[in-house]
């Protein structure tokens, strides 16, 4: 496999868990093995995360547990990024085919499979058809003005009866 252009996975975060500390000790390792440090960066815990997301082409973040709520897949749809997560809890309610690519739940091959598409041969241009609709598709979700007319509308209804 032969990714469309130079990449670079950037891992964003500290882990506070003990699970977490050992998985990204793990991932640490594995990259070292692997010989990947010259496109793997474990960036740690940050504040800059507009900024970060802003600098990115995908949002990757294939969940091996359901999120109740992905409010990191908001702010990547929000900032332009289509994104790859997997198919359970709020990662299949926030992200759609039209702006990103969900894959089964502990199926690393189908991750896989996700990976090379966003990397692969024609990349850029599925990139910029799933990027188009992100902006839209956050505000669709998290829009206070749109949830407060929602929120109104359902109200207004149910008082109505």
């Amino acid at each position: 496999f032969q990714p469309e252009a130079p990449w670079n996975l950037w891992v964003v975060g500290a882990p506070q868990r003990d699970s977490e500390k050992i998985y990204y000790k793990n991932l640490n390792q594995k990259t070292d093995e692997l010989n990947l440090g010259n496109h793997v960066r474990f960036l740690g815990f940050r504040n800059d995360i507009a900024e970060i997301l802003c600098a990115a082409d995908w949002y990757s973040q294939p969940n091996v547990e359901p999120e109740a709520f992905g409010i990191t897949f908001i702010e990547a749809l929000h900032a332009g990024l289509p994104v790859i997560t997997t198919r359970m809890g709020g990662g299949q309610e926030i992200v759609g085919d039209d702006c990103g690519i969900l894959v089964q739940p502990g199926d690393p091959a189908s991750l896989d499979e996700a990976l090379k598409q966003a990397l692969g041969p024609g990349s850029r241009s599925l990139r910029e058809k799933l990027s188009a609709s992100t902006p839209s598709r956050a505000k669709f979700l998290c829009d206070p003005v749109q949830q407060f007319k929602k929120l109104e509308t359902i109200l207004r209804d149910s008082t109505a009866g």
